[in-house]
């Protein structure tokens, strides 16, 4: 018979016991006799082929076949914790905060920087240099200035002067560089305030002649009338600078150096206090300099000018402007203080002789210590030295200011009366205010004060007496406060 040939096949070790089993079954199929050695070898053939052709273990084989642990693989490929990449989107929100970090913070730390270091320094160092006075011809009358002469309040001499009860303004201010004794002085009279200039400017633009404009005052101080040029009246060649009705001049603003190159007039109403606008007048003169701000102490106005004029590279210009500030002696007054109790209120005003200022408080107190009357301790002032101290209430009990400090204020100790009451004083260099003790010495202890405006000082006290459960006693009172005066 002829033996059927099979292909060549590899196979596994189960594909092994798979194929014999199945090569004996077609050998028997065949016809082929299976010899056997013995009984006992056929024996074990016959019962070893159930278990062979069946294979229920090995040939469904469900643990190997299906593989539901290794082939699905539920951890490896759906991998939630690695292949969605929750972590991974977070680096791209952590993006925008990497890139405004770099571009929005680091720009606006390098823009500032560099403008305004640059601007500024580049500004006033090249024109000192670059127009030294003797630059020709290149100014015109309008040249403004505006920005920098319109600002208000905002130069070094006035922020200092602010702090300071009587500054190197307080009578009066100089601006450039002096070269010459003398100068003619152009004054306002007693009754008259400087209300404006008019300024003539030489070939070069620079100015070289000065004309102080004066107007009569009311008894307010306010400029009243027919405006009167000292100079006489200006010819053509000068530009006016007026100004407003109602307002006086107290100032200038410009630029200077071994000249003064330009000059702006600045004006504020009449009385005034810091918290009035100062206008600044159109300038008239050259771009070069180095500014300068200039003013009065609040509540004066400039009552002469005295302009020192010499010869510049051949032209005659103004080296020095030296000016003259006036106070008038209205008043104004602080907040009301004190207490709200008791009845029939009487008013009454305590003041300091004519020039003088306080330096200290008093006040007496009835049987119960309440305080039942004010007074002030008070000395005359000039160029920097107090006089000798008066008081208004004879052997009263005083609190006084430490040397060289006057009071600028009062303070309070009020219950439902005024119990005490004290000064509140400022080195007249400038300096912090402290507070005097307070008298009476019985009596509550909160605190209420009724300053002065900058530049002002205490002349008098002004307030009420009441009736306090039959007695008269101190009610409510109230700082009167002076502008310092030029003497």
């Amino acid at each position: 018979m002829r033996m059927r040939k099979f292909p060549r096949l590899h196979l596994g070790p189960d594909s092994l016991v798979r194929s014999v089993s199945l090569l004996g079954l077609a050998l028997a199929a065949c016809g082929t006799p299976v010899v056997s050695p013995s009984d006992d070898a056929a024996a074990d053939t016959t019962t070893s082929r159930p278990d062979i052709v069946s294979q229920p273990d090995v040939v469904s084989q469900p643990d190997v076949v299906s593989q539901p642990d290794v082939v699905s693989q539920p951890d490896v490929i759906s991998q939630p914790d690695v292949v969605s990449q929750p972590d991974v989107v977070e680096v791209m929100d952590a993006a925008p905060d990497a890139l405004p970090d770099a571009t929005m913070d680091a720009q606006p730390d390098a823009l500032p920087d560099a403008l305004p270091d640059s601007r500024p320094d580049a500004l006033p160092d090249s024109r000192p240099d670059a127009l030294p006075d003797a630059l020709p011809d290149a100014l015109p009358d309008s040249r403004p200035d505006s920005t920098p002469d319109a600002t208000p309040d905002s130069s070094p001499d006035a922020t200092a002067d602010a702090g300071v009860i009587v500054g190197p303004n307080a009578c009066g201010f100089s601006i450039g560089t002096p070269r010459m004794a003398g100068g003619v002085a152009q004054s306002c009279t007693a009754n008259e305030v400087a209300v404006g200039v008019a300024i003539s400017v030489e070939g070069r633009g620079v100015p070289n002649a000065i004309n102080l404009a004066c107007a009569t005052v009311d008894a307010m101080g306010a400029p009243m009338g027919a405006v009167r040029w000292t100079g006489g009246a200006p010819g053509a060649a000068f530009q006016q600078r007026l100004c407003a009705a109602g307002s006086v001049l107290t100032g200038f603003t410009g630029a200077s150096g071994d000249i003064v190159d330009r000059i702006s007039a600045s004006c504020r109403p009449a009385r005034w206090d810091r918290s009035a606008m100062r206008v600044s007048l159109a300038s008239v003169g050259a771009a070069s300099g180095t500014a300068y701000d200039r003013e009065c102490l609040p509540g004066g106005a400039i009552s002469s000018l005295t302009p020192q004029i010499a010869d510049y590279f051949g032209a005659a210009v103004i080296h020095q402007l030296i000016a003259t500030c006036r106070t008038d002696s209205y008043t104004r007054t602080g907040v009301t203080i004190g207490g709200v109790g008791g009845s029939s209120p009487t008013p009454f005003t305590v003041s300091c002789p004519a020039g003088q200022y306080a330096v200290g408080v008093q006040a007496t107190a009835d049987g119960r210590g309440f305080a039942n009357r004010a007074g002030l301790v008070c000395a005359p002032y000039s160029a920097g030295v107090f006089g000798a101290t008066s008081t208004t209430i004879a052997g009263a009990p005083t609190a006084q200011c430490p040397v060289g400090s006057m009071a600028v204020g009062l303070y309070a100790r009020p219950g439902e009366i005024t119990d005490r009451i004290g000064a509140v004083c400022q080195p007249v260099a400038g300096g912090a205010s402290t507070d005097s003790a307070a008298v009476p010495s019985a009596g509550m202890l909160g605190r209420q004060e009724s300053p002065c405006p900058a530049g002002y000082a205490v002349v008098g006290i002004t307030g009420s007496t009441v009736t306090y459960f039959g007695a008269s006693v101190l009610g409510r009172i109230e700082a009167v406060c002076g502008p310092l005066r030029c003497m």
